[in-house]
């Protein structure tokens, strides 16, 4: 039995995982948290992912699936962020281990029974009931 998560769960979560490579170059902009103004960003963006993870947690996403994500979208990005601002290696076999971490974390939430985050978050446009009508007088219809 899947467990609906709210939409707002998710987007949280990615929110999250955002967060991590910008604190991530703040941390190494700020070279050892000597330079005052880039380790203001650092302990803003940390405080800011931990809140927003901490958000997705409290509205239902379980603590193990919600924190593979978070890593997996940090460790991916920052990655990424590394190889293109850093000039960090970036040969296909760096290439091919991010994409290993991508399918472990989608296989681990495939194989759980939690639900698709897309499914989760797709609109529903379900019709209220209309209310019952009250029985009252009528009126007459004209008769030509």
């Amino acid at each position: 039995m899947a467990l609906a998560i709210p939409c707002l769960a998710w987007t949280y979560l990615i929110i999250a995982g955002l967060m991590e490579p910008c604190w991530v170059i703040g941390l190494k902009r700020s070279e050892g948290l000597k330079r005052l103004g880039w380790s203001a960003v650092t302990i803003g963006f940390v405080l800011a992912s931990m809140y927003f993870l901490a958000s997705a947690m409290a509205m239902g996403l379980p603590m193990g699936t919600a924190y593979a994500v978070w890593v997996g979208i940090g460790t991916v990005g920052s990655l990424g962020v590394g190889m293109m601002l850093f000039n960090e290696p970036h040969d296909l076999v760096r290439l091919f281990f991010m994409l290993l971490i991508v399918i472990g974390i989608a296989g681990a939430q495939a194989t759980g029974k939690w639900v698709n985050p897309f499914r989760a978050c797709a609109r529903r446009t379900a019709r209220a009931p209309s209310p019952p009508t009250r029985p009252g007088p009528s009126t007459p219809t004209p008769q030509g």
